[in-house]
């Protein structure tokens, strides 16, 4: 089953390469536009606001995996805080955790649950076609005043 992610995974890559190729847009700012969208997500399990100053980050590693890395501080016993680890867990993370450090703990994002999932993947591809807009928008705004000739294909909700 593992294998299965991986290669879901490297799907993901492969489909925003091909994404970003067919678009004309930089293979970057579409990751952050995922990062962004993935930490909204993951606060949004946690109970969190998602403005909120919470140190979330997301990584894409060599391997085409995406984790999603939260600093838990490390207490005796935990509280509510979703930032917290008691000492025993931690110990299984990193060995060498001790109280009143911190200790990186990384989730998969197929752990999120489905509704917190979809409302990422509309935010992606809200901000997907918000670039592609702009994008377009820049293109033609250089042209402005220019006498170009050309016929007009279709007109589908502002796309």
């Amino acid at each position: 089953m593992a294998t299965k992610q991986v290669n879901n995974e490297t799907n993901l890559f492969e489909a925003i390469q091909q994404f970003c190729s067919d678009k004309g847009l930089s293979k970057d700012s579409v990751l952050n536009i995922i990062k962004d969208s993935l930490v909204g997500a993951y606060k949004k399990k946690l109970g969190l606001e998602v403005s909120s100053e919470a140190d979330v980050n997301v990584e894409f590693s060599d391997k085409n995996e995406v984790v999603i890395v939260v600093p838990k501080l490390v207490v005796e016993t935990t509280s509510d805080s979703p930032f917290e680890i008691s000492l025993a867990k931690a110990k299984a993370i990193d060995p060498n955790a001790e109280v009143g450090g911190t200790v990186q703990f990384k989730e998969k994002p197929i752990e999120l649950s489905r509704i917190v999932s979809n409302q990422a993947r509309q935010m992606v591809f809200q901000k997907l076609k918000e670039m592609e807009r702009e994008l377009l928008y820049n293109e033609y705004k250089v042209k402005e005043g220019e006498l170009t000739h050309g016929y007009f294909q279709r007109w589908i909700n502002k796309d």
